[in-house]
């Protein structure tokens, strides 16, 4: 399973495969539910804080660049796996 966060629009997407334990993620999912509205405006911590840095960059045509750069680099290197 994948949790991943998107920025803008702000969301989040699950991805869930065969493999899953249902019963747990259920579980998990409502545990977290629980913990986000005991304190819904706390600041995210940790790694969630990461996630949403890049939405706080004033000029997000950098993020494009950054990007490209680094898979460039992964090419030019021979990094990339194939």
């Amino acid at each position: 399973m994948g949790i991943l966060l998107v920025a803008i629009p702000a969301g989040i997407h699950i991805s869930v495969t065969i493999l899953i334990d249902e019963t747990a993620f259920i579980s998990d999912l409502a545990y977290a539910m629980e913990e986000i509205r005991k304190k819904p405006y706390e600041p995210p911590t940790g790694a969630a804080k990461t996630y949403g840095a890049a939405t706080l960059i004033p000029d997000r045509s950098i993020i494009d660049r950054i990007a490209r750069g680094f898979i460039d680099a992964l090419y030019e290197k021979g990094l990339r796996s194939t």
